[in-house]
C-alpha cells in the first residue's frame, strides 16, 4: 500500500515538514512518482522504528547510527551487533539515573535488547553453506577460450555443489571449495589497502562521517530504483571490492534473482557469506582475479558498481569495465556510484603519500566515463546526489574543508 506524504504524516500525527526532515536525514527512503514522494510498507516500518527509538530518548543522530548498523549488516556481523547492543545498554544506564520517571521506558528497552540478543544468537547458529547451484553451471565457461568447463570430483549438497574441480582442455583450471568458486589470484586478505579493517562493515562508522554515510544511503536508494522489478529472472554481478549495497538491499530480492559476488579476498567473501546466509536469492561467490572468473559470454543481466570502479583504480590504477564487456548481456546496464576524488586534490595527494603508485588523475568520473566508452559502453544517465560540506572530517585523508561529490550513473552498450 502506497501513501502520499500528507496521508503518511496524518497517520503518525506529524506535520509534513517533519516527514520531509526525516527523508532528508536518510531515515525514511520513499520512492518518487510524478515528482512526489510515495511511502510504502518499508517506510511505515522505519517510521515505527523511529518513533520507538525516540520513546527510548535516543537523539536523532543516535537513531541514524542505529538505522545504519541495522541496514548494512542486518545484525549478522558480531562486531556490529556488539556495537548495536552497546548503544542500547548505554541508554539503559542513562535512564536508570532517573528511574522513577523512566522505569517504563527501561522496561521497553530491556525487551528491545532481548530481541536483538535473540536475533544475534539465532544468526550465529544458523550457518548454512548452499554452494553453487547445478543450474548455474550453464553460466560457466573458460575465460580464455569460452569453452564449456569439465567438472570432476564433485561433492554435492542436494542440488548445490560444495566442492569440485573445474578444467578446460586449453589448460584453465579452477576449483569449488566450501561452496566458493576459487580461481587464479585469490588471496587470504584483500589487496585493497585504502582503509584499515576494510574486511568488516563495522569500520564504516569509524572511518566515515554522518554526511558521507547519508550520501551513500541516498546513492544506494537511487541505484536500487534503477534495478528492473518486473523480470522473470535476473542475474546481477557485484565486485570486486563491492561495498555495502547488497548488505542493505539483499532482502529485497527473491529466489528469481541470482547474485554473483566476486572479490580477490577470501576473508571478504567469507564476510559476505556470513551476512547473506538467509538470502532468498541464490548467491554465487567467486574469489580471485576478475579476468580469471569463469563466466560465459552474456551471463550477467546487470552490473552493480558499488564503489568497485573507485576501488579498482585505488588498487590497480584501472577500472573493471574491460572484463565486464564480455560477461554482460547485450541489454545489460551498469548501475553505479562513483566518488570524484579529483574534486578533492589535496586529500587525494595526502592519500598518494601512503600509496605512491596511485595515478591520482584517474580518480575522476571523466576517466571512468572514458574507460566505459573504450569498452563499448555509454553513460545514459548521471547525476550528483550531493557532496560533503567539509565542515567535519567525513572520509579518510580528508584535508581541510574539501568537499567530496557523490555521483551516480547508468551506462549501457553503445547502440
Amino acid at each position: 500500500r502506497l501513501m502520499r506524504i500528507g496521508a503518511f504524516a496524518e497517520k503518525y500525527n506529524m506535520n509534513v515538514s517533519a516527514v520531509r526532515y526525516y527523508v532528508e536525514r536518510g531515515l525514511l527512503t520513499p520512492q518518487r512518482r510524478n515528482n512526489q514522494y510515495v511511502f510504502d510498507d518499508d517506510c511505515m516500518k522505519d517510521m515505527e522504528k523511529i518513533l520507538r527509538y525516540k520513546s527510548f530518548y535516543f537523539s536523532l543522530s543516535e537513531i541514524e547510527l542505529l538505522f545504519f548498523l541495522q541496514r548494512n549488516s542486518q545484525l549478522q556481523d558480531q562486531s556490529v551487533s556488539r556495537q548495536f547492543l552497546e548503544l542500547l545498554n548505554k541508554k539503559k544506564l542513562q535512564l536508570n539515573q532517573d528511574l522513577d520517571t523512566l522505569q517504563q521506558t527501561i522496561k521497553d528497552l530491556d525487551e528491545e535488547i532481548y530481541r536483538s540478543t535473540q536475533k544475534t544468537e539465532t544468526a550465529s547458529l544458523k550457518k548454512r553453506m548452499p554452494g553453487i547451484p547445478l543450474m548455474f553451471l550453464e553460466k560457466l565457461a573458460c575465460p580464455h577460450c569460452n569453452a564449456p568447463l569439465q567438472m570432476q570430483n564433485a561433492h554435492l549438497n542436494g542440488t548445490h555443489i560444495l566442492d569440485a574441480s573445474l578444467s578446460c582442455s586449453c589448460g584453465y583450471h579452477a576449483t569449488i571449495q566450501d561452496g566458493i568458486l576459487l580461481c587464479t589470484g585469490h588471496t587470504d586478505v584483500t589487496p585493497f589497502k585504502a582503509y584499515e579493517n576494510i574486511e568488516s562493515v563495522a569500520y564504516i562508522t569509524e572511518e566515515y562521517g554522518k554526511e558521507y554515510r547519508s550520501l551513500m544511503e541516498k546513492s544506494y536508494l537511487w541505484m536500487y530504483h534503477q534495478i528492473p522489478q518486473n523480470r522473470d529472472s535476473l542475474t546481477m554481478l557485484a565486485g570486486p571490492f563491492t561495498f555495502n549495497f547488497l548488505l542493505q538491499y539483499y532482502t529485497k530480492f527473491d529466489e528469481d534473482t541470482t547474485i554473483i559476488i566476486t572479490d580477490p579476498s577470501l576473508s571478504r567473501i567469507a564476510k559476505f557469506q556470513e551476512y547473506l546466509q538467509d538470502a532468498a536469492s541464490a548467491i554465487i561467490y567467486i574469489a580471485g582475479d576478475l579476468d580469471a572468473a569463469p563466466l560465459c559470454s552474456g551471463a550477467v543481466d546487470l552490473y552493480l558498481d558499488d564503489f568497485s570502479a573507485n576501488n579498482c583504480i585505488f588498487t590497480y590504477n584501472r577500472t573493471p569495465y574491460n572484463v565486464l564487456s564480455h560477461w554482460l548481456a547485450k541489454d545489460a546496464p551498469l548501475i553505479g556510484l562513483f566518488l570524484d576524488y579529483c574534486k578533492t586534490p589535496r586529500s587525494i595527494r595526502a592519500f598518494q603519500k601512503e600509496h605512491p603508485d596511485l595515478m591520482t588523475e584517474r580518480m575522476s568520473f571523466s576517466y571512468a566515463k572514458a574507460s566505459l566508452q573504450r569498452n563499448g559502453f555509454a553513460v545514459t544517465e548521471s547525476k550528483i546526489i550531493g557532496q560533503t560540506s567539509g565542515r567535519e572530517m567525513e572520509f579518510h585523508h580528508q584535508v581541510g574543508r574539501e568537499k567530496l561529490p557523490f555521483l551516480v550513473y547508468r551506462a549501457e552498450r553503445k547502440k
